[in-house]
């Protein structure tokens, strides 16, 4: 069940706050952040270790004398920076080897995400009831799609089988309240499209939650007849929306394309709706601050894990609007989207694995990996271990993602793919672009 008082303050909060000027919301802002720093100082050693060392007052601090924190940082001192004592880094790679349930919670109360990004830096976040009840708030403000003399339908397509955040956030329909409202069904990225499109067609969602290049596939689909479905709201999330896949979404399924600017850190991060032109950032609960090249990003809402001028390498652009009152507007998310991995199945047939399974891997003791493609129905997967990591460690990692790769290409009717896992002690980035690349192709580099 979502903390039902926690939902009502978000909501209340979002009312006053869309009733201020832009200068009263920035000190309420303020005031909200003087609170939170107090309760990190006194909570988190990590936190009350920088704000002593720097002389940090919390009744008067603002968050740019705090330093940046990256998701390295996270990842190196998390038992320091959570709030919570019986929360460990350890506890929580062992929840995630165990459980593949995304509604079960690390302790029987905490939801966990864990994810790379396209950075392929592993990043495990934590969540209380109260903090999740926040995130879900953050996109419980949606425009009305109309009555329905029966609870909505959602489908989600992305990967389903573990604590990932697009599978854990449409997943909370099932909770009370929202499962007054909606009944959901899952589908996975990793079947046969023909199986997602038979799904699809079953369910006649009215509301369809996934990833802008999948999202663009259903709409070939739609378009040539094999898909029939009508949603009324088509939410895209987790990559930039080119205009050219904007249009092919819009023209299989009319102007109903929402679309999500979100990560595992905050969750939602911003909204684009069908009916305007720019993104509306979601500003009641978290402080941003803008860079040519990243953007630093305060959390107010998760005191579990206090997550103050967190550096994510996506590029936001404020943009004059009077559309949102005292939120600001922006143009959608600049980002990168990773290529999928390609390789020929055991029918003969190319097909591809989606970058999203590749972002969502999650090997205990690995911290971060590259996947290399090296022939038509062969890649290696790169992995750099825990410094601390013993041989039985390295043993253990390359164990599990063995497993783990075995089953998602059996899924993929892909077992003909052969890989090698190869522990390396770092990943550069490319020598050319100087960006992180998530998946390689070593074949077309060396042609």
């Amino acid at each position: 069940m979502i903390d039902l008082l926690e939902l009502g303050k978000a909501a209340l909060l979002t009312w006053t706050n869309g009733r201020l000027t832009r200068e009263a919301f920035e000190q309420r802002q303020l005031k909200r952040f003087r609170s939170f720093a107090a309760y990190a100082m006194t909570h988190s050693p990590y936190y009350g270790r920088i704000m002593r060392k720097e002389g940090i007052d919390p009744s008067s601090c603002t968050p740019q004398q705090f330093p940046v924190l990256t998701k390295g940082d996270v990842l190196q001192n998390f038992d320091e920076i959570v709030t919570e004592r019986e929360i460990s880094i350890r506890g929580i790679e062992a929840f995630l080897a165990r459980s593949h349930d995304p509604m079960e919670r690390y302790l029987g109360r905490y939801t966990v995400l864990h994810t790379s990004g396209t950075s392929g830096q592993v990043g495990y976040f934590v969540f209380d009831p109260k903090a999740w009840a926040r995130a879900c708030a953050q996109i419980a403000n949606t425009p009305s799609i109309g009555f329905l003399p029966r609870r909505k339908r959602l489908a989600f397509v992305g990967p389903t089988d573990g604590h990932y955040a697009g599978i854990s956030m449409s997943s909370s329909v099932q909770l009370a309240p929202f499962n007054l409202l909606y009944t959901g069904r899952y589908f996975e990225i990793n079947l046969p499209l023909a199986k997602v499109v038979e799904g699809l067609n079953a369910f006649q969602p009215d509301v369809l939650v996934s990833y802008g290049s999948v999202l663009e596939s259903l709409a070939e689909k739609q378009m040539e007849g094999v898909l029939n479905i009508h949603p009324r709201m088509i939410t895209n999330s987790a990559e930039p929306m080119p205009p050219s896949c904007r249009e092919a979404i819009e023209k299989a399924f009319g102007p109903c394309l929402r679309n999500l600017y979100a990560c595992s850190e905050h969750l939602c991060l911003g909204i684009r709706e069908a009916r305007f032109d720019s993104m509306r950032m979601i500003e009641d609960d978290l402080i941003f601050e803008f860079h040519d090249d990243h953007t630093l990003v305060t959390n107010l809402f998760n005191r579990v894990l206090p997550l103050i001028r967190y550096r994510m390498n996506d590029v936001l652009r404020p943009i004059e609007s009077g559309l949102y009152g005292p939120y600001r507007a922006m143009t959608e998310a600049v980002g990168r989207v990773e290529q999928d991995a390609k390789f020929i199945n055991r029918h003969g047939d190319i097909d591809r694995i989606s970058q999203y399974l590749i972002i969502e891997l999650m090997i205990p003791g690995v911290r971060r990996f590259q996947l290399r493609i090296t022939g038509p129905a062969s890649f290696t997967l790169a992995i750099v271990l825990d410094p601390w990591a013993t041989e039985q460690d390295r043993e253990g990692a390359i164990t599990a993602a063995t497993a783990r790769l075995q089953g998602i290409l059996a899924q993929k009717e892909m077992d003909n793919v052969v890989f090698t896992i190869t522990p390396v002690a770092d990943i550069p980035v490319d020598s050319h672009t100087q960006k992180f690349r998530l998946i390689v192709d070593e074949t077309a580099s060396s042609t």
